[in-house]
């Protein structure tokens, strides 16, 4: 088993730090089913995920403060987000370099 297998695994409950996880991971594109409701920081998550383009739609982001580059480089995403995200967040912070579809 790889340890990408092992990190989507994971107990996500209670997680507020998911900076990272998945930075350079270029062959990730597992589906994602977490309990998001405690992040605050989304930094980089998929940066330079180049083969990720799974759903992130029914993630709860209500406590996220921090998105940047969250799919900086993520060439492969194009999925429909639909999140509200909170006040003074901009949508290239989100963004930054992919394809992806993204309505506040």
């Amino acid at each position: 088993m790889m340890i990408i297998d092992l990190i989507v695994r994971l107990a996500t409950v209670g997680m507020t730090e998911m900076k990272s996880t998945f930075l350079y991971a270029e062959g990730f594109n597992s589906e994602l089913e977490w309990d998001t409701s405690s992040v605050t920081n989304m930094a980089v998550i998929f940066y330079y995920a180049t083969s990720f383009d799974q759903s992130v739609y029914a993630w709860n982001i209500s406590k996220v403060s921090n998105f940047k580059m969250m799919f900086y480089m993520a060439s492969s995403f194009s999925q429909h987000i639909g999140w509200e995200i909170a006040d003074g967040v901009t949508l290239d912070e989100i963004k930054a370099k992919t394809e992806a579809t993204l309505v506040a």
